[in-house]
């Protein structure tokens, strides 16, 4: 069978674990340089998996596709005009309604995409837990739970991003009413879809620790132990 080559454009907001994930994904050292007529630095990776030759873009932290910083111009530009073949969106799933509105920017560019919900074993020691089948269906893309950290999910990852370059992803819907939409209903869809998805995809487990006070009325009011 001949190899075949994925390359992977990877994207986040800031301080998603990026690079720690690309770390677990390959073990493989990291290329450092710069993008063309810019200072930023531009990351690359390249490892085998199975019968697949992967390189990994790592793409400056950004918050959205918009032009106001440096970062953000080097992202848009790169996923509207430059050769690869799906994205790779890292999500921190204990800050996930933040990182959503990236991703709202990113579906619109209908490409192949895989969401990495990193940080998941963070989330549920915060009692944060994240339905991923049911994102999958809202975004229409699959998300994967990982933790780059702990490097669990990473095998499930990989499969994944194999299965979306081989398959014929569905494009996402777009969810503007308007045809011609203003930037500020822009904004109030994007906001609107996701404050939705985060409510119907996240569930977050109160404690029901007792207070010390409550911990001690328990006693002195009990039937037997009580005064």
């Amino acid at each position: 069978m001949k190899t075949k080559n994925i390359k992977i454009a990877l994207v986040g907001q800031p301080n998603v674990g990026k690079s720690m994930l690309i770390n677990s994904i390959s073990n493989s050292k990291l290329k450092v340089g710069n993008f063309s007529g810019v200072t930023v630095e531009k990351k690359e990776v390249n490892f085998k998996y199975k019968d697949f030759n992967i390189q990994i873009i790592d793409l400056p932290g950004t918050y959205s596709l918009s032009n106001y910083s440096i970062e953000e111009k080097i992202v848009k530009n790169f996923l509207k005009n430059e050769s690869y073949d799906i994205i790779l969106n890292v999500l921190d799933s204990t800050n996930l309604q933040r990182n959503l509105l990236l991703t709202s920017d990113i579906l619109e560019l209908n490409k192949k995409i895989v969401i990495a919900l990193n940080m998941s074993d963070e989330a549920e020691k915060e009692n944060i837990f994240i339905d991923n089948k049911k994102l999958s269906s809202y975004l229409k893309k699959p998300c994967v739970k990982v933790s780059a950290m702990q490097k669990k999910g990473i095998t499930e990852l990989l499969d994944t991003i194999i299965k979306s370059y081989l398959d014929n992803q569905e494009i996402f819907n777009q969810f503007y009413i308007n045809p011609n939409p203003s930037h500020d209903e822009i904004l109030n869809q994007k906001f609107a879809f996701v404050k939705k998805i985060s409510q119907d995809c996240i569930v977050i487990k109160k404690e029901n620790k007792k207070s010390f006070t409550e911990k001690i009325d328990s006693i002195l009011m009990h039937n037997f132990f009580g005064l």
